[in-house]
């Protein structure tokens, strides 16, 4: 893992219903603390979604040709992209997702007619009556899980859902002070044992 950061997108044909009606409790609280809102593609949502453009090189490549993870699904995997046509499949797949980092993983779901963000650096429950394009979802991805935006990207990142565009400050500031802490500890290293002491 190259980030510190896992982004999990799911591809699904499942309709809007069978996933707001399921009894499954991984898909149930993907739609409770998550953001649902309509999407539409222009031609092939996949290609879409993956190029942030209506066709060009997939955020999958451009990751792995930066050396990042996205072979399969675990604690350090950087970016990871499947399918899942029935229910078993998806609540199999989330149920994985929601272990692999608590804090610190995106997961979105996407269908012909409907995305669904959830995790870091995403809002709850969001309601759009315009659709977002599946465009957004590869740059999405790159500014929350710190992926390389890929080659040919036009789109925007999903703006609507996301927590604020103060999120990557804040991250910063968080970085910043871990930083602060770990020279204060070298320091604190390279001092000789009286200097560590005040015995005047």
């Amino acid at each position: 893992m190259i980030t510190g950061k896992t982004a999990v997108l799911i591809f699904t044909t499942l309709s809007d219903e069978a996933l707001k009606n399921s009894d499954n409790s991984d898909i149930g609280k993907l739609f409770r603390k998550g953001s649902a809102v309509p999407l539409k593609a222009e031609n092939d949502l996949r290609t879409e979604a993956l190029a942030g453009s209506t066709m060009g090189e997939s955020i999958v490549e451009t990751a792995k040709a930066a050396g990042y993870k996205t072979d399969e699904l675990g604690s350090d995997t950087d970016l990871y992209v499947t399918e899942a046509e029935t229910e078993e499949q998806l609540a199999s797949i989330l149920s994985v997702a929601y272990t692999v980092g608590v804090s610190n993983t995106l997961i979105i779901l996407a269908s012909p007619t409907l995305a669904i963000f959830y995790g870091l650096g995403i809002q709850r429950k969001v309601q759009l009556k315009e659709p977002l394009n599946a465009t957004c979802i590869a740059p999405t991805i790159s500014w929350i899980a710190d992926i390389p935006y890929p080659a040919d990207v036009e789109a925007a990142p999903a703006y609507p859902v996301l927590k604020g565009l103060n999120f990557k400050a804040g991250e910063m500031a968080k970085l910043k002070k871990s930083l602060d802490a770990l020279t204060l500890n070298i320091e604190r290293g390279n001092l000789k044992p009286w200097d560590k002491h005040d015995c005047a």
